[in-house]
Formats: C-alpha cells, structure tokens, sequence
C-alpha cells in the first residue's frame, strides 16, 4: 500500500478552510503558528478596491503595512513565541480592531471607478 503524497492538496469545505487559531507542535517540538489571515483575505470580498487603493494611496499603504505588523504581533503573543501581558495583547488587538475599522472606512470612500 503506498503512503498518500503530503504535497498532493485535497479539496476542503469552507469550515475546513480557515485554519485553527490554535498553535500545534510538529514532530520535532516546535511550536507552530497558525496560519494568520492576511487584510487582503478579510477584504477578498472588495478585492478589486483593495488593490487600487493600496496601488494609489501611499496613506493607505501604510495603514495596511501597519496591520499586518499588529496581526503578526498578535500572532506571536499568541502562539507563545514573543512573552507579552495580557493587557499588551488586549491593546494590540484594539489598535487592530482600529487599523480594520480604518481600512473599512477608507475602502467606502474609493470612487468605483
């Protein structure tokens, strides 16, 4: 009996998809992180504003270089790579949670053109 192929994907349903948030350990021990969700993934559904947006804006740009920073960060704290307080971690999620409401806003105001 053959070994299935680890590099070969498989077809997922929508819950399979999104990957836990949890971080796991592979064989060796190591921790892993979970697979983090990029802005551009919490805004597929305005793709084609995003990328303008991000093309023309260098504000935009960098609000989103911003998020990413914070998501990464979190990502870290979380998964127990970086030490951090549990008010540090509250306050990185809230500066995410504006970085997002920003995106948001500025992704209402882009021209459909």
């Amino acid at each position: 009996m053959s070994e299935p192929d680890p590099f070969q994907t498989q077809a997922q349903t929508p819950a399979q998809h999104w990957p836990s948030t949890e971080a796991s350990a592979d064989q060796a021990g190591f921790v892993v992180a979970p697979a983090l969700r990029s802005v551009e993934e919490e805004f597929a559904d305005q793709a084609a504003d995003f990328a303008r947006l991000k093309h023309r804006d260098p504000t935009f740009r960098r609000l989103v270089a911003y998020y990413t920073s914070l998501s990464h960060n979190i990502g870290a704290i979380e998964t127990g790579v970086e030490p951090a307080s549990e008010e540090f971690l509250a306050m990185l999620k809230n500066q995410q949670s504006q970085a997002r409401s920003e995106i948001s806003a500025a992704l209402q105001q882009t021209p459909l053109y």
